[in-house]
């Protein structure tokens, strides 16, 4: 019985959470558009204000330079992937609209940021949690290094092969 309590409890709690936000959602939407909320104000908040903690857009950017601070590489580079998978992502948020949304729509258009935020954290987990002796390079010097070295590499078997 203990279980099923704490179960019920959890769902409570997480459908109030949700209610929460929507309503901080459309507090916000009020303040910054004077009037009715409707759904183009609301998806632009939620999706692509710049000063809103919890839009997407707001926490990709927020992403992009935490990778970029952990790896040393200044923003507008990468280093790997999940630097330039988060750098795409972020590009396409920033010159996107609500317009954008209307052409796909607005399942699909969120659906394709749930899968760029799912290679994303792919990418990250590759990166940075998986511990393997053929792991990236650190830094973009031995990036370049290891590259270099690929490709000799490439080049010594293919002239054996001839």
């Amino acid at each position: 019985m203990g279980v099923a309590h704490e179960q019920v409890e959890e769902v409570a709690f997480a459908s109030l959470q949700i209610e929460l936000l929507a309503l901080a959602a459309k507090v916000l939407v009020s303040v910054n558009h004077i009037g009715e909320v409707d759904a183009a104000s609301a998806s632009t908040l939620l999706l692509f204000s710049t000063t809103f903690p919890r839009s997407v857009r707001f926490c990709v950017r927020m992403i992009d330079e935490l990778l970029h601070q952990i790896s040393g590489t200044s923003a507008g580079d990468y280093l790997n992937e999940a630097e330039r998978a988060t750098g795409a992502l972020l590009a396409r948020l920033n010159f996107s609209g609500v317009e954008d949304i209307g052409a796909l729509g607005l399942h699909d258009f969120v659906d394709s940021i749930q899968i760029d935020l799912n290679r994303i954290g792919f990418e990250i987990m590759q990166r940075y949690f998986l511990l393997r002796r053929d792991a990236p390079p650190a830094s973009a010097e031995a990036y370049v290094n290891s590259r270099m070295q690929a490709q000799a590499s490439m080049q010594q078997e293919q002239q054996q092969q001839q």
